[in-house]
């Protein structure tokens, strides 16, 4: 059996009925990367073996976090009223690079694991080219955005920056909470 058969009959066995104080982001990864960083088939709570879009296939399943959630979106351009010589005033519309900051507050150092593995993949893929990584944010999705099975959450994808890592308990646990940033790859309208 592979990790998303795994996966699929523990949630099976403990499904959580439980409301969470804090919404879900998704991070979509390679079953095989799973694998290799998880080869005991621990921490399976981590993870949602859901296809949520058509371009899922069961070589991924999504990392399941729960985090301190800070929209940081970058602003591109002067966007707002400008006057003209015709009409009083315009809208010139601005874009925006929409992002956030991610505080991890589960220490269990395979999610630090997988999402600098993610990084890694994403910047090395080839000279030049970078490979998005696919987010699923129900955190703060987006007016107009899809709804998974009842719950709004916003398709994104773009680039993960680690920003600090802390040391390590020696037991599989690190000492401190960390966070990531993401940065979408497409420009939005404000």
């Amino acid at each position: 059996m592979g990790i998303r058969d795994d996966v699929i009959a523990y949630l099976s066995e403990h499904e959580c009925t439980a409301p969470f104080v804090r919404k879900r982001l998704l991070l979509r990864v390679r079953t095989a990367t799973v694998e290799a960083l998880n080869p005991t088939g621990l921490y399976l709570d981590l993870f949602d073996p859901t296809l949520y879009t058509v371009d899922d296939t069961t070589d991924y399943i999504y990392l399941r976090l729960f985090p301190d959630y800070d929209q940081e979106n970058d602003n591109i351009g002067d966007g707002g009223l400008r006057n003209t010589f015709s009409s009083p005033a315009v809208y010139a519309p601005s874009t925006v690079r929409r992002g956030f900051r991610a505080t991890i507050t589960d220490r269990r150092k395979i999610i630090l694991d997988i999402i600098r593995q993610l990084a890694e993949i994403s910047k090395s893929s080839s000279y030049t080219t970078f490979a998005p990584i696919k987010v699923i944010d129900f955190c703060l999705p987006e007016v107009g955005t899809v709804s998974f099975g009842g719950e709004l959450g916003s398709v994104r994808w773009g680039e993960i920056r680690i920003d600090n890592l802390p040391g390590l308990t020696g037991r599989g646990y690190l000492r401190a909470d960390w966070n990531f940033t993401f940065k979408q790859a497409s420009l939005g309208l404000i």
